[in-house]
């Protein structure tokens, strides 16, 4: 969308997370690279931990966080109109995910499925589609859940990427609501930059972008993702606020997707709002891809949110707001 869309009568009812049980510290690289590499990826990146998956699947992950929010009673089989799979690290070529998911959550047969399969912008951008099927009266309840386990698609020696990225994945209800409950987005995309993050794992082509797909594991030119992150999505959040005919001091937080500290700290800067007013969660859990928004409400779940701001970028080259 190239302008930004309030859609009324829609919020967003419940949020729950997961992660797996398995920690990987930062010290278990320092064999590999070194510990002043190690101490300079922490600086950087801000990352000291993160969660790998081992043989758990984003599935597992997912139907955790949206039986979670089953048993708080934020949803019942009888009452989702939808069912979205988010995230990248799917089951299977095909049936889609959301197809499995809704079987084994028992989900009537008059429950639209399909999947959303993108990365680091996918939150934002899943929220928008469940906010117009429920204000189109498709829907009057919709069940968000997906993540990534990204350290499948990871190759073993590739340190860099394994220390970014930790699995993890979520489950969120959107619902109908009376009309002064708003939520705005401005999404968009620009897919010349398509290879700068990509894995060829599951998919039929043999090139991207003109180059040579030779593995099936995750590639990121992370020169490229910055200069994407510090002038596209500033320029962006910049362009929602002014569609919303307001500035920056409307909202008391701002979750950011978790790319790297250097990164949110440079986007807040360029944006133009405060740095502590950014909610955080990538030193516990590293860069999990759709699942970091999400997580990052749950990490900080004792501190009050006020009005908030979800950024979501990467994977694409996308963004949502």
């Amino acid at each position: 969308m190239a302008e930004s869309v309030q859609v009324p009568g829609v919020r967003l009812a419940a949020i729950a997370a997961s992660v797996p049980d398995h920690r990987v510290a930062n010290d278990e690289f320092a064999a590999t690279i070194g510990d002043e590499a190690v101490r300079k990826f922490e600086r950087m990146v801000g990352c000291r931990e993160r969660r790998h998956a081992q043989s758990l699947i984003t599935h597992d992950l997912a139907l955790d966080s949206a039986t979670a929010l089953r048993e708080q009673g934020a949803w019942s089989t009888d009452d989702v109109d939808a069912c979205i799979y988010v995230g990248q690290t799917y089951d299977y070529a095909f049936p889609a995910t959301a197809c499995v998911m809704h079987g084994e959550l028992g989900l009537k047969q008059g429950c639209l499925t399909y999947d959303v399969r993108m990365g680091c912008s996918a939150y934002v951008c899943a929220l928008a589609q469940a906010a117009a099927l429920i204000r189109s009266r498709i829907c009057r309840k919709v069940l968000l859940a997906g993540g990534d386990c990204l350290s499948h698609v990871c190759a073993k020696d590739d340190s860099s990427n394994r220390m970014l990225f930790g699995d993890a994945g979520f489950a969120t209800v959107v619902e109908a609501a009376p009309d002064d409950r708003v939520m705005s987005f401005r999404t968009g995309t620009d897919g010349s930059s398509a290879k700068a993050i990509y894995s060829g794992w599951g998919g039929f082509a043999k090139t991207i972008g003109g180059a040579a797909i030779t593995d099936p594991w995750l590639h990121m030119d992370g020169l490229n993702v910055f200069k994407f992150a510090s002038s596209v999505v500033p320029r962006e959040m910049k362009a929602f606020c002014a569609g919303e005919g307001c500035g920056f001091d409307r909202y008391d937080t701002f979750c950011l997707h978790q790319a790297n500290a250097m990164i949110l700290r440079q986007i807040s800067a360029l944006a133009g709002f405060p740095a502590a007013k950014l909610l955080w969660s990538i030193e516990q859990y590293g860069n999990t891809s759709p699942a970091s928004i999400p997580l990052t409400f749950c990490a900080n779940a004792g501190r009050g949110f006020g009005q908030t701001m979800m950024v979501g970028f990467g994977v694409g080259l996308s963004w949502g707001i």
